[in-house]
Formats: C-alpha cells, sequence, structure tokens
C-alpha cells in the first residue's frame, strides 16, 4: 500500500488507472469498516482498478474540540497496517486544517474530481462534508451522476443488535474496560503504542518488573488490571515486522497501594511474567501492547505483601 497526504503524489506512486474511493475517519476500522473496504477493495481488483482510502488527520472531531480530550483509537502506524492487510492499494491521509475546514460542500467535491480519477466513491450512510456538514450521501450521489462516477452506500452492521462504530469501541473502553467487547466489534484485540520509560522500579523490589509505559496517543481503557501481550516495535522501520508479542499483565492507573493518596499520575505498565521476557532491556524501545480480557478494577491494598498476593493472582488468571 502507497501512502500520501497529496492527491498528486498518490497518483506518481499507484499510476493512473481509475479509482475506486472509500472516504471516512475509519477511527479503528472497525468489522463494519472492514465490510465496506473489502467489497470496495475486491471490486477494484476484480476490474483492475486502484481502491483508495481518503482519511482525515487531524481527526475532524480533535481539530474541532467537540469531544474533550479526544483521543483516536488508532495510531496511524497501526490503522496502515490494518488497511494494507485489507488490500487497500493507496491511502491518502488529508491534513484536516483550516483550508479543509472551510470548504463548502461543492468546493469539497470539486477538488475530488479535479485531482482523483474517480469511478465510484463508497461512504457510510451516515456520511457529512462541507462546511458545517452540510454535504450528504444524496448530494453526493447527485455530483456523481453528473461527472462519471457511481456512488455506493454501505449500511451500518450490527453484532448482536449493537451497531458496529467507533463511538461503541469508545464507550466500551473507557467506561467499562470491557476490551473483549471492543475487540469483537474491532474485529481484532484493542493496542496501544508507546514508549518504555524508566519507573521508580517498585515493581522489581517485590519480584515483578514492569516495563512503565508513556508516550500514547491513543485511547486508554478504563483504569484496571488486564491480561494481554506486549510486543517489541522495529526501531527502523514503521512495519509490523519481527518480534514475538510476549504475555503480560497490564495495570492502568494510579497505584493507589503505592502513591497512598490514591491521586498519583496515571500509568500503564506491563508485567512480562513469561521467563524469555524477564531479562529483556527494552528502555527507550518503542513497543505495542494488546488487551485480552479485564480482570479486575484497580484496588488499593494493605501493603506491599498483599500487592503481590494478588499480582500473582493476576497472573495466573491472566496465563489461564
Amino acid at each position: 500500500m502507497k501512502t500520501s497526504n497529496q492527491p498528486k503524489s498518490l497518483l506518481k506512486l499507484i499510476g493512473q488507472s481509475p479509482i475506486r474511493l472509500a472516504i471516512g475517519n475509519f477511527d479503528g476500522v472497525h468489522i463494519g469498516h472492514r465490510r465496506l473496504i473489502s467489497t470496495m477493495v475486491s471490486e477494484a481488483q476484480a476490474a483492475g482498478q486502484s481502491s483508495v482510502i481518503m482519511t482525515f488527520s487531524p481527526h475532524p472531531s480533535q481539530y474541532f474540540g467537540r469531544i474533550e480530550g479526544f483521543k483516536k483509537i488508532d495510531t496511524p502506524m497501526i490503522q496502515r497496517r490494518i488497511l494494507a492487510e485489507l488490500g487497500v492499494t493507496g491511502l491518502l491521509e488529508v491534513r484536516f486544517d483550516a483550508a479543509v475546514a472551510g470548504m463548502t460542500a461543492q468546493q469539497f467535491l470539486r477538488e475530488l474530481v479535479e485531482s482523483l480519477p474517480l469511478k465510484e466513491v463508497t461512504v457510510g450512510s451516515d456520511f457529512r462534508f462541507g462546511q458545517n456538514r452540510v454535504g450528504n450521501v444524496e448530494l453526493l450521489a447527485l455530483h456523481g451522476k453528473n461527472h462519471g462516477y457511481t456512488v455506493s452506500i454501505m449500511e451500518k452492521m450490527s453484532i448482536n443488535g449493537e451497531v458496529a462504530s467507533s463511538s461503541s469501541v469508545r464507550l466500551r473502553l473507557i467506561q467499562e474496560g470491557d476490551v473483549e467487547g471492543a475487540a469483537r466489534i474491532l474485529g481484532r484485540a484493542y493496542c496501544l503504542q508507546g514508549t518504555v520509560s524508566k519507573g521508580d522500579q517498585v515493581g522489581r523490589t517485590i519480584g515483578f518488573p514492569t516495563a512503565n509505559i508513556g508516550d500514547i496517543q491513543q485511547l486508554i481503557p478504563m483504569n484496571g488490571v488486564y491480561a494481554g501481550r506486549m510486543k517489541l516495535l522495529p526501531e527502523t522501520s514503521t512495519g509490523d515486522e519481527g518480534g514475538a508479542r510476549l504475555p503480560c499483565v497490564i495495570s492502568i492507573g494510579v497505584r493507589p497501594t503505592i502513591s497512598q493518596s490514591g491521586v498519583g499520575e496515571r500509568r500503564i505498565e506491563a508485567h512480562i511474567y513469561e521467563a524469555s521476557g524477564a531479562n529483556l532491556d527494552i528502555y527507550g524501545r518503542a513497543v505495542e501492547i494488546e488487551f485480552t480480557k479485564h480482570l479486575r478494577a484497580e484496588k488499593r491494598f494493605d501493603g506491599l505483601e498483599s500487592l503481590k498476593a494478588q499480582i500473582a493472582k493476576d497472573i495466573a488468571q491472566a496465563r489461564a
């Protein structure tokens, strides 16, 4: 998959064949997104055409401040990896700035047809575009009819009566810590990417050394203890090469037993409990942690001995 933030540059990379384009934020690339993208990709391949995804960065909700403290579900690296796995030809990452935010719906459509050899445009049923979000799927379809491209509208997908959406993933992660439910909607385990830094090394003193993971730009699940896996990311590439995923227990919270006041800095720490990961020197390394199960809520214990006993139980549960 080729990536660019300019249509002209992307066309140089993928060629001038007709394009089937999907437009959206695709935050999380959940199962509804996957169905839309997979359909577009298979149709493009059958017709000898290119499949292109158009996304926006930052997310419009971040740009306009619609949601306080808004964080995306995935990093660009994770999103690119998933789109490449789905067979997408090209990714157009449009910089969402004042110029884009100020475009009228007609200006946005004019830019599309002037910059890309469109054959088809695929969007979700709730797609909106242009200044003040006045553009809708009806306007897009009419424009396509007048300018030689078709428009495909993908309806929302449901799981057990629940609509698959980025919002439902956020709700499960932030308010419930339901990483398993989020995974069903995403079609994969939820992952965070960050960098390992030195903490105060309390974990080492009680026999459970942890990796303190910071520099996280994504949505962080609710405080608690989780089972998961950690993987070292390559140091010289944005790909997903190398490195096994090492089983770990992940703690998110303020460490109330250690901070005493219970109002300490919120941290994400991972203890790799397999022997193969016990002596890893990973300070300064970029890592990816995936969440497989919520084990328990964060809790204050009477002392470090009680905390040690609970961590041992957490590890046993994670192994199971």
